[in-house]
Order: C-alpha cells, then sequence, then structure tokens
C-alpha cells in the first residue's frame, strides 16, 4: 500500500491551470479525494476564487507508515512531497487533513504549512446551510495540540449558522476516534470499542474536519458530517446520515 501510494500514478504535482509556477500548493491528504473526490474538487474550486494562484499537489505524506512504525518510509514520503512542491516554486501549501498538517510541520524545510480551515476562517463567509443546527465537535486527535485548527473549526461552523455543543472530552482532550494508529486493521474490535465510546458522549451530529474520523464515527451508526459538506452542501443533513463505504472500496473506485 505504500509502494502504491508513493507511485507515479497516485502523484500529481500541478501549478494552477495556464501558468508554469504557483506559489501556493492545495493539498487534500489521501482519504478525502479517495472516498469523495468530487469535494475535493469543490474545496479547490473554493481556494481558486479566495487565494491568486493555487495548484494541486497528491501524494502521500507518509502518516500511514509512520503509524506503522515505518519511520524512513514516512520521512522518504515528506521528502518527496516537499520536492514536488518546491518544483513548482511553491512557498506556502494548504494542507485539508489535520494529520497531514502534523506530519508535513515537522520537517524544518519547504514551504509554508498551513491548515486550509485557518486560512479560510474568518476571511471566507460559507453559506449558512446549518441556521439553526445543533452540532457535537469532533476533534481529530493527531491535531489535539493544534488550537489553532481547533478555533477555526469552530468559527467555520458558526459562520455556517450552527451552534456548538461542547463534548466533556474536545480539543486538546479529545479521544479518537477508533482509526487512529492504524488501530482498525490490527484489531478491529477494539477499534470499534473505541469509535462507540466516543459516538456515545453526545446526542448531536458530530461534524469534524477529519474525512477518516467521519468515515469512523458514520461506519458506527452516528450521525456525522465532514466540515466541508457542512459549509457547501445545502443537503448535509441527509449526508450526515449515510454509511461510508466499507474498507478500501473508496480507494479503488
Amino acid at each position: 500500500t505504500y509502494r502504491a501510494s508513493m507511485s507515479q500514478s497516485l502523484t500529481l504535482a500541478m501549478p494552477e491551470p495556464g501558468r508554469r509556477k504557483s506559489r501556493r500548493l492545495f493539498f487534500p491528504g489521501c482519504t478525502l479525494p479517495a472516498l469523495n473526490p468530487r469535494q475535493a474538487v469543490a474545496i479547490y474550486d473554493v481556494l481558486r476564487r479566495h487565494f491568486s494562484g493555487v495548484g494541486v499537489l497528491l501524494q502521500c505524506c507518509g502518516v500511514p507508515a509512520d503509524a506503522l512504525g515505518m519511520a524512513d518510509e514516512a520521512a522518504h514520503a515528506r521528502e518527496e512531497l516537499l520536492r514536488h512542491a518546491e518544483d513548482i516554486g511553491a512557498e506556502e501549501v494548504l494542507v485539508l487533513c489535520p494529520s497531514c498538517v502534523v506530519a508535513l510541520r515537522s520537517e524544518s524545510r519547504g514551504p509554508k504549512i498551513t491548515s486550509v480551515w485557518e486560512a479560510l476562517a474568518g476571511s471566507w463567509e460559507p453559506p449558512r446551510h446549518a441556521e439553526g443546527a445543533r452540532l457535537a465537535v469532533h476533534d481529530p486527535c493527531r491535531a489535539r495540540h493544534d488550537s489553532g485548527l481547533h478555533d477555526a473549526v469552530r468559527t467555520l461552523v458558526n459562520a455556517a449558522g450552527a451552534e456548538i455543543d461542547e463534548v466533556a472530552f474536545g480539543r486538546e482532550r479529545t479521544r479518537c476516534c477508533g482509526f487512529g494508529g492504524a488501530m482498525y486493521p490490527v484489531d478491529p474490535e477494539l477499534s470499534r470499542r473505541f469509535s462507540d465510546r466516543r459516538v456515545a458522549e453526545t446526542p448531536w451530529p458530530y461534524v469534524t474536519p477529519c474525512a477518516g474520523c467521519q468515515t469512523a464515527l458514520a461506519s458506527r451508526g452516528k450521525e456525522s458530517i465532514h466540515l466541508w459538506d457542512l459549509l457547501l452542501s445545502p443537503d448535509w443533513r441527509t449526508l450526515a446520515q449515510e454509511r461510508p463505504r466499507a474498507g478500501l472500496a473508496g480507494y479503488t473506485n
């Protein structure tokens, strides 16, 4: 799986259409483009309208290899990704996935790493599709110490019109969704117990900036929505009730 994620067929480094170089690159991570490619394109469209000269970068950031103890392979993935960014002239990479943000910020060299959510919070007004809704935020455990991300997510949820019910284990005290650290393929039963514990913490639907976390919560029957679906989809309530595609099916379609 690691070798496939680093292959030429799954790697794309492209400046904004019509340009030879780009100051910024949009890096959506692996999970969202695999499970919901249309949503990844919609996010890119918003970023292109909001910022000038945004290209696209697709490749594994090394987090899966790191979770499996393959430190050298993970470091190689990060180095290759940053090399692609530098070749295009990028000064900043706009990263969607919270886990990817943490991984790429661990590198001392390369372009500035900025969370898409932090880049948009406070400067972009989303449609108020969630007017009057009450939601709980699931903060990804890998980004538990990223207070900027926590604040940005809540700013955008409020901007969409929703009220937030803060769970006891949120922000830096957040609990794992059950998919962290490659838990599911190693110990599916333990993974389900973690997910069920998180599901039971609130009666309200969860909104989260992590596609993997949303998949984990939805797989246990919990109403949950990826933050971008909340921000852009008038039919987000229906989407929050959908069950995810099982296993690796979404990655191979």
